[in-house]
This record gives C-alpha cells, sequence and structure tokens, in this order.
C-alpha cells in the first residue's frame, strides 16, 4: 500500500481521466470528497481525497491475492486513518 500527499493535483484531475476506469465512486470520508478507483486490470484500488483545490491524498493498495472489493475496503480504512492523523498534527 501507498500513501501520497500531491500538492500539484486536485480531484479535477482524476475526473478528466474518468473513462478509464472500470471502477469509478464518488463518495465522502469524514466530509472530505473522495474517488474510489479500479482499472480493471488487476486487484488494485485508488482511493483519492480531496484535501483541498490542488491538494489530494492518495492510497493505492495492490495485491496479487486479494480482490479488488477488499483492497478498496482497506485503502478507504487506511485513507481514514491519515485525514484523523492529519487532524491531530
Amino acid at each position: 500500500m501507498d500513501i501520497v500527499i500531491n500538492t500539484d493535483l486536485g480531484l479535477d484531475f482524476v475526473y478528466a481521466q474518468r473513462d478509464t476506469f472500470e471502477t469509478f465512486e464518488e463518495f465522502e470520508i469524514r466530509s472530505y470528497p473522495a474517488l474510489r478507483l479500479s482499472p480493471g486490470t488487476s486487484p488494485t484500488c485508488e482511493v483519492w481525497v480531496g484535501l483541498a483545490e490542488r491538494q489530494v491524498l492518495v492510497v493505492h493498495a495492490n495485491s496479487l491475492k486479494a480482490e479488488a472489493p477488499r483492497l478498496c475496503e482497506a485503502a478507504v480504512n487506511v485513507s481514514a486513518s491519515v485525514l484523523v492523523t492529519l487532524g491531530e498534527a
């Protein structure tokens, strides 16, 4: 699992590529806008959380053994934990 905070991109970057993902779901994590993405080519899931206009938290999970829904659940949980930690900083 990879965790990145990017200060050059916003969620609009992902929206522009919406058609390239097999799974593209909008939701919220701790009142932040979020996207759940899966390319469908491998058991991979990404969760993008919009922190500001040009700042996102990206959690990327992949595995050769796990199914994408389980990976997405893990990525969402890690994203929520990171947001709690950032809020306490």
